[in-house]
């Protein structure tokens, strides 16, 4: 039976952790040879696991909601890159997990679910914490993009994710503007040709190979393209001709870049079949934020390309929330895709207990803001140390859910998710990180009531 102390809060301890991680970049003509290393030191917790764990059985409590419309308004939020290659520390500062939205949920079995219909990235509680991410020497090239970024306390996940990062996961790359569009009712005469994200890493001969009815419209009839030529040649050509025509006749003009355009000028059906076109399709749309397609931000996770559903079906009770002074706790259901979810605490063991069936009664699920574990796969798992928090995968692995705060005096526990970085492209590929950018609140729960948990072994 778990004593309380009723006469003041259990303290909360906040250990800094300084890890180090080293990032080996490895290259060749085709591939990866020649190993060079550069140095993240981070203050405090970074962590999240790999890539995860299979659906089994048939549970989808969401496949029978009803289809939502409306755009809400959001503010992007615009930082710079921190692109040098020396050691970079990492900041971060802490918010209470208390502060900010609240998840929206639904009944299943009189267990609460979060409700992935009202749930979409500008929709999300913000990040409590600052960090970066600094690219090892080379990445940058041997992708086409710079998956560098910073994040800020406050700021949505759309705003610091990027498309690759779900390339697996939520295949968010299917969608073509005119699916989102009909989902969140956009007005295109109301958007610009650059506030789509993957126009600026496009050049003519990437257009052509992306929109293949485009080489077959004469050159003045695309007033983009037209202008590109223009300011680009110092002597006149022939703009009736279709664009086919004029990358045969000089080829080298395939090699034209539309970011050297003011591309704010320009509505985004300038440019035929733009809209139509899986965004996958393009060239290097694995760099794009995700709050740099228009409408994206606002598309609920429910109605994904691969659309967010709970991993298994196990459902327990919060039975007791143990504080930090717990230690020795072997029988638990948190770790990582890389350890296991079965991985022993031995010291500063803040868990929920948990009742219900045989496969969860009397096990922990620890705490990840005390306990790191192994996470991340490839090249990239080495970054943040090879750790991250603790947790599990109850809704699979674009994040990771961690059990955070707990408060043993008041019989309660805030969960966080956990965001990682992954890298491929036709070429390469990187791997993923561990699950280190958070935490991002969940939901909260009391003692005695029922948690989804997702496949327990």
């Amino acid at each position: 039976m778990k004593l309380k102390n009723y006469f003041g809060l259990t303290p909360i301890f906040i250990l800094p952790i300084a890890i180090s991680a080293t990032v080996f970049t490895i290259w060749k003509e085709q591939g990866i040879s020649n190993y060079s290393s550069t140095q993240i030191n981070e203050e405090l917790l970074t962590g999240n696991s790999e890539q995860g764990l299979s659906v089994r059985g048939n549970f989808n409590p969401y496949q029978d909601l009803p289809p939502i419309a409306g755009e809400r308004k959001r503010t992007t939020n615009k930082y710079a890159f921190n692109l040098q290659s020396s050691p970079l520390p990492v900041s971060r500062s802490l918010l209470p997990l208390s502060q900010g939205v609240e998840i929206p949920t639904m009944t299943w079995q009189n267990t609460r679910l979060p409700d992935w219909h009202q749930i979409a990235f500008a929709k999300m509680p913000a990040i409590t914490e600052s960090g970066s991410f600094q690219a090892p020497p080379g990445v940058s090239e041997k992708l086409g993009y710079n998956p560098s970024r910073s994040w800020n306390i406050g700021q949505t996940p759309d705003a610091f994710m990027i498309l690759g990062d779900f390339q697996d996961s939520f295949q968010l790359q299917q969608f073509s503007l005119t699916d989102i569009s009909q989902i969140v009712g956009l007005d295109f005469s109301q958007v610009n040709l650059a506030s789509f994200g993957v126009v600026k890493f496009q050049t003519l001969n990437n257009l052509v190979n992306a929109i293949p009815d485009l080489k077959d419209i004469p050159v003045d009839k695309v007033q983009p393209i037209f202008d590109l030529l223009s300011q680009e040649l110092s002597t006149s050509f022939n703009a009736n001709q279709s664009l086919n025509e004029l990358l045969q006749e000089s080829p080298h003009l395939g090699n034209l870049s539309l970011a050297s355009l003011n591309l704010e000028s320009y509505n985004i059906d300038s440019i035929p079949g733009l809209l139509t076109i899986p965004i996958g399709t393009f060239e290097k749309w694995q760099g794009v934020y995700i709050d740099e397609i228009p409408g994206l931000s606002n598309v609920p996770f429910s109605q994904f390309p691969n659309p967010i559903n709970p991993v298994g079906a196990e459902v327990g009770i919060v039975d007791i929330a143990f504080g930090t002074d717990e230690q020795q706790r072997n029988r638990t259901i948190s770790g990582s895709t890389k350890q296991g979810f079965a991985v022993p605490c031995k010291k500063d063991c803040a868990h929920i207990e948990l009742s219900g069936s045989a496969s969860v009664v009397g096990k922990a699920w620890i705490s990840g803001k005390y306990q790191l574990v192994e996470g991340g796969k490839g090249i990239l798992g080495s970054v943040s140390g090879g750790k991250e928090p603790t947790g599990r995968h109850p809704f699979g692995d674009a994040f990771k859910v961690a059990v955070w705060d707990v408060s043993e005096v008041d019989g309660m526990m805030s969960q966080a998710l956990f965001f990682r970085i992954c890298m491929r492209n036709r070429f390469v590929d990187l791997g993923c990180t561990p699950y280190f950018i958070g935490p991002v609140p969940f939901m909260n729960y009391r003692e005695k009531e029922s948690i989804f948990l997702g496949v327990v072994d």
